[in-house]
């Protein structure tokens, strides 16, 4: 068998063990320290009762033990548990504090505290739950599946609960012990002089220590097999090996640290990393990319916990503004959910004017946010005329601060209408057609004047009646005959930033003849007297005038699924009318572009971020054009269920 992790062996190097593991249970803890720590708990495997979930918040913690359900100490000796809690053993009792170890069995939990006292709670049908009389001089405690035991400082054992197989009757001669661990129906326990006992259980040999060994430095059990880890870091195993759990691998590494699980087993290296091999069931192989650091491991059931480096946490996620205007901003976010950031205890917003979000949590200026909301309000809102950028950072109880995610608003200014045309309808109407720039808009805006000259700005000339919001087209009735107009074409943004007037977002058309040249001066064809020539032999030949083409009208049409819920994926079926169209459909909420899609052969499908909350959804879908297609909208309204 092979492990993915290596590990070399560096030149001078002295192998030193430092038994810290809540799995060996051989030295007490360390002082209480008010330091805030820089590690952070780490886990991975079965989650059938989010075991594998680390806590929000968890940070500085002094150690780990785990079956189906945690037990956490933390630094100001204060108990964290969460998982498996069918018989209340994750309610950790209220006010229990002081306590300097813990350990849980299969399904009740245990902690000792500073002044020798054993509190216990959770499964106490086998009586393991409750403590014997006179149980004093307490050094370390471990919890079998269905039992209880405790190492005195005299070197001697005590064990009790379930005793189905002998395992909470401690062998009367054992004694000088330094370490314990209590497995499924069986235990382990590591003597002075460097060798090994076992008792309980021994259905699959896992109570048969191998002959001959010796200058071992840690035993775990976990619950069919046995574990020991010699001086030299190597690493022995026997018992049950159904899942390869006792299976070393030959090209192991020497290890710091060992941990058996339900049918697995864990290892530490010095360098700060871990390998496991047996059981592949619930991904419990699958250790998380990059874990570095580590300090302690637990593994007595079918999942895995270690105390590892605590990276900065990573980005917030599904970051929005439920409101966006001249004079109030509102971002919401979600918490992180990496395997990290269990420990991410606020949040901070910053804003800075222009495109270039704040990179670092002392740029730009501070939007105040308070904790545990995950959603900030600045009541500054977006000027006219102006970018607003905002950055928003998760950070961990160590003060480290992710990388940011980040919104500008608006996200680019409006750029010019372009493609602007017009279409003779009938001597008293005609059809305007435009391309709005690609940025999410509020609005268009058509202004009129009389004759040949545009109106220069979205407030000059005359305003023209167009429907609400944003629109690629509109047709204009009540026109006189033989009359010429010339229009102009903006675009608005929700921040009331106007678009800029370039010659193609202009038209001049008169209402008998058509589209007129830009920069022509005559409108309407003025008769003219013929001026007697001489005659010539041959008259030459004049090209026909060929008339300025326009782009036919265009329709375009979405479908949306019969039924769409909240969380659901939303593909919507876009048709323009001519099946061999190209360009782009455009799907638009609230003048915002909320998606995109390339059309081919008068077909498109866009794709829509999924729904938060039901109700109806109104969308608007527009279609950029082609050279020989002029562009169109519709509407659509959603209804989301739950």
């Amino acid at each position: 068998m092979s492990i993915s992790n290596t590990w070399a062996r560096p030149a001078g190097f002295v192998f030193v063990i430092v038994l810290v593991t809540t799995a060996l249970c051989t030295v007490a803890p360390a002082e209480t320290t008010t330091s805030v720590d820089t590690k952070t708990v780490l886990a991975w495997g079965r989650n059938t009762w989010n075991e594998s979930d680390i806590v929000p918040g968890l940070g500085d913690v002094k150690q780990i033990s785990s079956t189906a359900h945690n037990v956490v100490l933390k630094n100001d000796g204060t108990v964290v548990s969460w998982g498996h809690n069918t018989y209340g053993e994750s309610d950790v009792p209220e006010g229990l504090t002081d306590v300097v170890e813990v350990a849980s069995g299969g399904f009740h939990s245990m902690a000792l505290k500073r002044n020798g006292s054993l509190v216990m709670w959770g499964q106490n049908t086998h009586g393991q739950a409750t403590a014997p009389d006179g149980l004093d001089d307490i050094a370390h405690i471990s919890g079998g599946r269905f039992h209880s035991l405790v190492l005195h400082d005299n070197g001697k054992v005590s064990a009790w609960g379930s005793n189905s197989h002998g395992q909470s009757d401690v062998p009367s001669d054992l004694k000088n012990v330094v370490a314990i661990d209590g497995g499924g129906w069986h235990n382990v326990a590591l003597l002075t002089d460097g060798t090994v006992k076992a008792w309980g259980s021994n259905q699959y040999g896992q109570t048969d220590v191998p002959a001959g060994l010796k200058d071992v430095v840690a035993v775990a059990a976990g619950w069919n097999h046995s574990m020991a880890m010699r001086d030299d870091g190597t690493v022995v195993a026997w018992g049950s090996d159904e899942f390869g759990q006792s299976s070393v691998p030959e090209d192991l590494p020497p290890v710091s640290m060992i941990a058996a699980g339900g049918t697995h087993s864990l290892v530490a290296f010095p360098d700060g990393t871990v390998a496991t091999w047996g059981d592949e069931a619930f991904g419990i192989q699958q250790i998380p990319e990059d874990i570095t650091g580590v300090t302690q491991i637990s593994a007595k059931a079918m999942h895995s916990v270690v105390i590892a480096d605590d990276p900065p946490p990573t980005q917030v996620r599904n970051l929005y503004a439920s409101a966006l205007s001249n004079t109030k901003v509102t971002l919401n976010w979600n918490r992180p959910n990496g395997l990290t950031d269990g420990d991410v205890h606020r949040f901070i917003v910053r804003r800075a004017s222009g495109a270039v979000p704040p990179a670092q949590v002392t740029d730009g200026v501070d939007i105040p946010v308070t904790w545990p909301r995950q959603y900030a309000t600045d009541t500054a809102g977006v000027p006219t005329g102006q970018q607003v950028s905002y950055s928003v950072f998760a950070v961990d109880l160590a003060g480290n601060a992710g990388t940011p995610t980040s919104l500008t608003f608006p996200a680019a200014l409006p750029g010019p209408v372009t493609g602007t045309t017009a279409t003779l309808e009938s001597p008293t109407s005609l059809t305007l057609s435009w391309v709005n720039p690609d940025v999410e808009l509020r609005r268009s805006i058509v202004r009129r004047a009389d004759g040949t000259r545009p109106p220069e700005s979205a407030t000059s000339g005359r305003s023209v009646a167009l429907p609400e919001g944003v629109v690629t087209g509109v047709t204009l009735t009540g026109l006189a005959t033989n009359t010429t107009y010339s229009y102009s074409v903006f675009a608005q943004d929700r921040f009331g930033n106007v678009s800029p007037l370039v010659p193609n977002g202009t038209v001049t058309v008169n209402t008998s003849t058509g589209v007129l040249a830009p920069g022509s001066t005559a409108a309407t064809p003025t008769p003219t007297t013929p001026t007697p020539t001489t005659p010539t032999p041959t008259p030459t030949p004049t090209t026909p005038t060929t008339p300025t083409p326009s782009r036919s009208a265009s329709t375009v049409r979405a479908k949306a699924p019969r039924k769409v819920r909240v969380g659901m994926a939303v593909r919507l079926r876009v048709r323009v009318s001519d099946a061999r169209a190209t360009g782009t459909v455009r799907v638009l909420r609230k003048g915002r572009v909320i998606s995109r899609a390339a059309v081919e052969n008068g077909m498109a499908t866009a794709r829509l971020r999924k729904f938060a909350k039901a109700g109806r959804v109104r969308l608007a879908v527009t279609y950029s054009g082609s050279a020989s297609l002029a562009p169109s909208s519709s509407s659509l309204v959603l209804r989301v269920r739950k």
